[in-house]
């Protein structure tokens, strides 16, 4: 059966494309038929990521309605197809029904697919979510990335999606956190740690998945178990954690967020969704740069203690409800003309009512 997968980061720069990259890529090397779609709109990479030049249309031709997924797709390996993005698309010209038809091509099509969707506070991600079969989130151990997978977690639960688990990107073998305090915190298990390993970063700046350009790395080894789990529908209660890392977790806490840098752009909010709102009431960006203590960090480190660190529920109306809003306006405004295309009138009603009504 087809597994779509929604791939979301808790910040900016946590490594969602690389992971995204890495697994679509040893999935395929297991004769797994993959797809990896690029559904970051703010910060399409994925196609660079897996060696991909697109030089005709991308996922935002294809969500606008002008190209079907085959025309979209560009051959990686034998394997492995690309849906890259161009970053043309300012959101306002996705068709809800072309989103729709994409997916449901891709499920015919592939064993399973991997939608790179950035970071978790745009609309773009709240409809990706909602038409995947299941969520993973990628997240380094910083504070403020994990504060993001907490809260993102919820949203994408309110729109229907089960989270399958966290990855813990970028983890040092001489300051890794506890995966089990981790996964208190975020109120998720954590499925695997990937070592910070140079082969990574390489194989970022050469264009190719790690598991290819340097398939004996430690990073390598642990996305080819990893991709073997998630192939068999099975991740188990343990996480993969590689030798590099098997005795490097601090025991009862997560690790804290040594590099200043590894969240700098995590305060970019889109047209008002935000996913990462906290219930100090802040209006500011989501994810700004905060130092220890604030509220904002206490709202998910009291899941260590047993209670909810996301969203309440009137968070969570109030995403739905700004969802829903950001859908109507979107499908007034693209619906008469996929009904004279199509001939399928109602198209973007019925998908609104599927995902959230």
């Amino acid at each position: 059966m087809t597994g779509v997968y929604a791939v979301i980061g808790g910040s900016d720069g946590v490594g969602t494309t690389t992971a995204t990259a890495a697994l679509g890529a040893s999935l395929a090397e297991r004769t797994h038929r993959v797809a990896v779609i690029d559904g970051d709109r703010d910060g399409p990479s994925l196609g660079g990521a897996v060696g991909v030049t697109a030089d005709g249309p991308t996922v935002e031709t294809a969500l606008r309605g002008r190209a079907s997924l085959l025309d979209a797709t560009y051959r990686v390996s034998r394997n492995l197809d690309a849906v890259p993005g161009d970053g043309s698309d300012d959101g306002n010209g996705t068709r809800l029904g072309a989103a729709a038809d994409l997916v449901a091509a891709a499920r015919e099509r592939y064993d399973e697919v991997l939608v790179d969707v950035g970071a978790g506070e745009t609309l773009e991600t709240a409809l990706w979510a909602a038409l995947a079969d299941r969520a993973l989130f990628v997240s380094t151990p910083d504070d403020d990335a994990l504060a993001g997978v907490a809260t993102g977690r919820h949203a994408v639960e309110y729109l229907g999606t089960p989270v399958e688990g966290v990855v813990l990107n970028r983890v040092a073998a001489d300051d890794a956190p506890d995966v089990d305090a981790v996964a208190a915190r975020v109120d998720a298990p954590v499925v695997a740690a990937l070592p910070y390993d140079e082969a990574a970063v390489a194989s970022s700046a050469v264009g190719a998945p790690v598991i290819d350009h340097d398939p004996d790395s430690p990073v390598a080894a642990a996305c080819w178990e990893l991709a073997g789990r998630l192939g068999d529908g099975d991740l188990a209660d343990d996480p993969v954690v590689p030798a590099a890392l098997a005795d490097g977790p601090v025991e009862g806490t997560a690790a804290e967020d040594d590099d200043p840098t590894a969240s700098e752009d995590a305060g970019r909010s889109d047209d008002g969704f935000d996913w990462a709102a906290r219930e100090s009431g802040d209006d500011g960006p989501a994810n700004a740069d905060s130092g220890p203590g604030t509220d904002e960090q206490a709202d998910v480190a009291t899941a260590q203690d047993g209670e909810d660190g996301g969203a309440t529920p009137t968070d969570e109306e109030a995403v739905a409800a700004a969802f829903k809003e950001r859908m109507d306006n979107v499908r007034d405004q693209q619906g008469s003309d996929r009904e004279a295309e199509q001939g399928r009138p109602g198209e973007g009603r019925g998908l609104l009512t599927r995902l959230l009504d």
